[in-house]
């Protein structure tokens, strides 16, 4: 059985962390915990921990569920 080689994972530059932050911050601002927000994102809340906490990125389709969630646009969540 052949190895599979894991993806490289890119790394999580200022703006990143700056992102993480922000999301968390609107969220707890809305009164969403994280299962809440996991539960509407379609994602579990480990995903969410990971993203808040920056240890993993966010992608861009993901970035506009999350905003819509909020009820936020999406450039109000890079007002860092």
């Amino acid at each position: 059985m052949a190895n599979k080689k894991q993806p490289r994972r890119r790394k999580l530059k200022r703006e990143d962390k700056k992102l993480a932050k922000r999301i968390r911050e609107v969220r707890k601002e809305r009164g969403l915990s994280q299962e809440e927000l996991s539960l509407r994102l379609g994602h579990n809340v480990s995903y969410i921990a990971y993203v808040e906490t920056n240890r993993s990125g966010v992608s861009l389709p993901t970035l506009y569920k999350i905003a819509k969630i909020l009820k936020v646009k999406v450039r109000d969540l890079f007002t860092f």
